[in-house]
């Protein structure tokens, strides 16, 4: 059985810290791969292997593997940057070109007019988002994250349309929209000097309408405009 002679280095420090003879049957064919070894109780990640290919170091008898130790976090200390998230994403199609208006997928639906029948099931989402603001205490992040799910369609009932944001913002420029560099499916966004706004429709009846900051002025009756992770509702 070939023995290839194994040196390891300490990808932290430059510095040998083991070595050993192991029958080539024991090392894979290649590290060309992302590899994890353990050793010592430890798990190492594979960072440089010379020479790579289990033909070249069974024929040489020598390998250098230089490793890196994985690191573990504990997630209890772990906070969170904003106290609530909507719970689904739009649907995406294509990648969005340089010209659309783009948010991170967290911001999604954070501020955003919802149809005044949901009222109630605001005042409860609401309620669940100011218990994590009471438990964040002194700390500069959120314990904890309200994930939102209780009003997935909240313009139904509205029959707002895009032509009625038009109306409302006539100096404003249309543009794609997109998260992250998917673009929305159905979707569009309106950016102005003043306001940007930004969302999706089916076909011209828009079924979600979100801003960037403070809304543009009342878009329809019967629309609250609701900050959800200001815990803030106040009719438009």
């Amino acid at each position: 059985m070939t023995k290839v002679n194994v040196t390891f280095i300490d990808a932290a420090t430059g510095q040998p810290f083991g070595q050993t003879d192991l029958d080539v049957t024991q090392l894979p064919e290649t590290f060309a791969l992302a590899t994890t070894l353990e050793l010592g109780g430890k798990q190492w990640t594979v960072e440089r292997a010379e020479p790579t290919a289990r033909a070249d170091f069974a024929r040489t008898g020598t390998l250098t593997l230089t490793l890196r130790e994985v690191q573990y976090v504990d997630p209890k200390p772990l906070l969170f940057s904003l106290p609530s998230i909507e719970t689904a994403l739009p649907a995406t199609s294509d990648s969005a070109g340089p010209d659309a208006f783009r948010i991170h997928e967290d911001d999604w639906r954070q501020r955003e007019l919802v149809h005044a029948s949901f009222a109630a099931l605001i005042d409860e989402e609401i309620a669940a988002i100011r218990e994590v603001h009471e438990e964040r205490g002194d700390s500069a992040g959120f314990k904890r994250i309200h994930v939102r799910e209780l009003i997935p369609a909240p313009l139904a009932g509205a029959e707002l349309t895009v032509d009625d944001i038009t109306r409302a913002m006539p100096g404003a420029t249309r543009k794609p929209f997109a998260i992250g560099g998917a673009l929305v499916a159905g979707g569009f966004a309106f950016v102005g000097p003043s306001h940007t706004v930004y969302g999706t429709a089916r076909g011209e009846l828009v079924t979600a309408i979100c801003f960037a900051a403070e809304p543009p002025p009342r878009l329809g009756p019967g629309l609250l405009y609701v900050d959800w992770c200001r815990c803030v509702m106040t009719p438009r």
